[in-house]
């Protein structure tokens, strides 16, 4: 593979965790290495792989000065990305996962962008999701390019929307921002919630465009598509209680602020309820009657119906339709 010679970098450390992903992380930091503007630096973890993921990379990248690697015993990707970003010494950071790919003009855009505003807090683009199949969908679509005074008018914006997601791959933040707060990831599962909301909340400056930078893989085998347990589906409700305290605290108490709150809890409750469905298993009835505490909570549709009120029947409907 030849990589881009270009001698133009940006300040960005890109921080990859990498468990087990040796068929697809080749083709993730190629689509790093082969942009048109390079990033200052190419972060593997190897978080534990016991397939030959550190093999590959230390046989593809050994050479390469922009890739570096360290290896640590299994604790999970929120670990792992920690430790990467406490390795990096770029001035913005970038969280790509081991088995996506990322578009290759997406650096040229971020580097036009803080050569125009220094001051740069956060950097967001638009996603795809792509499947085995050859079909994809999209992910996160942002409008209206251009700057935005703070991060929390582009959360608030997804999020009215329906399509913010937590996922740390779908923004660059500037690193002091991570630092300077003590933002972290926490936990094997759900681990990015309170740091993506977070990331919005405390950044200034902001670029949005709309132009897809990422290409995220819908996979077998990924913690995406596992099957999920009673703990799994709990540990996401816990993420939601914790970022809506964030907001509460964070957003001013205005009318609009509300219904971005109320969008998110419901949001939140109806993905956390697909999450059963899609696994064929009830909401967990200590779970349910949780929801109801919520004040934002109500139910608008057959869709919620069926999910709140009659969850065995679209558990049938699933498996009928499998």
């Amino acid at each position: 593979m030849s990589y881009s010679n270009r001698s133009e970098t940006c300040p960005i450390s890109i921080v990859i965790p990498a468990y087990n992903v040796a068929e697809y992380i080749v083709e993730a930091i190629d689509s790093l290495l082969n942009q048109s503007v390079l990033p200052h630096e190419v972060i593997v973890v190897n978080d534990g792989s016991t397939d030959n993921t550190l093999d590959i990379v230390s046989e593809h990248y050994g050479d390469n000065e922009i890739v570096k690697v360290f290896s640590q015993l299994n604790q999970g990707a929120g670990v792992a990305r920690n430790k990467g970003i406490e390795l990096s010494s770029g001035t913005y950071v970038f969280c790509c996962d081991p088995d996506d790919v990322v578009s290759p003009d997406l650096f040229s855009e971020f580097q036009k962008r803080i050569e125009e505003k220094p001051q740069l807090d956060l950097f967001c683009f638009s996603s795809i999701q792509f499947y085995e199949n050859n079909t994809t969908s999209p992910k996160v679509r942002h409008q209206k390019n251009g700057w935005r005074e703070q991060g929390r008018d582009v959360l608030c914006e997804m999020i009215s929307r329906g399509d913010y997601t937590s996922a740390a791959w779908t923004y660059i933040l500037r690193r002091s921002l991570i630092t300077d707060n003590k933002l972290s990831f926490i936990g094997r599962v759900h681990e990015d919630h309170l740091y993506t909301a977070k990331g919005y909340l405390l950044s200034k400056l902001t670029y949005v465009t709309e132009h897809v930078g990422y290409f995220q893989r819908s996979r077998l085998g990924s913690l995406t598509k596992s099957r999920k347990d009673d703990e799994y589906i709990f540990e996401r409700f816990n993420a939601l209680s914790a970022v809506l305290d964030v907001l509460n605290n964070e957003l001013p108490h205005e009318k609009r602020y509300e219904q971005v709150k109320y969008k998110y809890v419901r949001n939140s409750l109806l993905a956390i309820a697909n999450i059963c469905a899609e696994n064929y298993r009830l909401i967990p009835s200590a779970l349910a009657a949780k929801f109801k505490d919520y004040s934002y909570y109500s139910l608008n549709g057959l869709k919620d119906i069926l999910i709140f009120r009659c969850p065995r029947i679209l558990v049938l409907i699933r498996k009928f339709f499998h």
